[in-house]
């Protein structure tokens, strides 16, 4: 019997609070995906017989609409945060990619629809950041349920409950932040923006 029954990625980055600005000091950000009802949360989904953590890579190209491509490789030496029971894994990364907007997500997703995407590519409609000291400012840590906060670009919106579970445990980890391993990406779109040739995605479970 399984102990698991699902997985994702917790994806965080640091940046600038204002974008295109260089020189200004930079917070963590979660970066988050939503639907069309504006709920938001890290990728992430139920593993169909697949290891947690080549499931997690999975939803999180999926859901990103093929911008994210992590290998399920670096997951493995990660320690999961485990919620609901212990049967939903998240691994925690820190990217280091260039800033993901939402013309990019929607490019991809024009790209992806002419290769005939199934509609798991095209699930999720938005993508955002959302610092962590906002999220706490607005009781992530306080009781249960969905949160709304303010994104980056002072949008309000609605983080769902899974999500808002795994930073609560993360959260109550001491030195969490500093504990992070960061994954660099190539700032070539080939290697991580854009990737939307869904053959070579079998080639990342391998």
């Amino acid at each position: 019997m399984k102990s698991f029954a699902g997985s994702g990625i917790a994806t965080f980055q640091y940046l600038p609070p204002h974008s295109n600005t260089a020189n200004e000091p930079k917070n963590l950000y979660a970066i988050l995906f939503g639907n069309k009802r504006r709920e938001f949360g890290f990728t992430g989904g139920f593993c169909d017989n697949e290891s947690p953590q080549i499931a997690a890579s999975r939803e999180s190209f999926e859901e990103s609409s093929g911008l994210l491509h992590i290998d399920p490789h670096t997951l493995e030496s990660l320690s999961p945060i485990k919620i609901f029971m212990g049967i939903y894994r998240s691994y925690p990364i820190c990217l280091k990619t260039p800033e993901i907007t939402q013309n990019m997500f929607e490019e991809n997703q024009e790209k992806l629809k002419t290769q005939n995407a199934s509609r798991y590519h095209l699930e999720m409609n938005f993508v955002t950041y959302i610092s962590i000291e906002q999220m706490m400012q607005d009781g992530l840590l306080e009781g249960r349920g969905s949160l709304w906060t303010t994104d980056k670009y002072g949008q309000r919106i609605r983080i769902i409950n899974r999500t808002r579970s795994v930073l609560q445990k993360l959260c109550s980890q001491e030195n969490w932040i500093e504990s992070l391993i960061t994954v660099e990406c190539s700032e070539n779109k080939k290697d991580i923006f854009g990737f939307t040739d869904l053959k070579n995605f079998t080639a990342l479970s391998q």
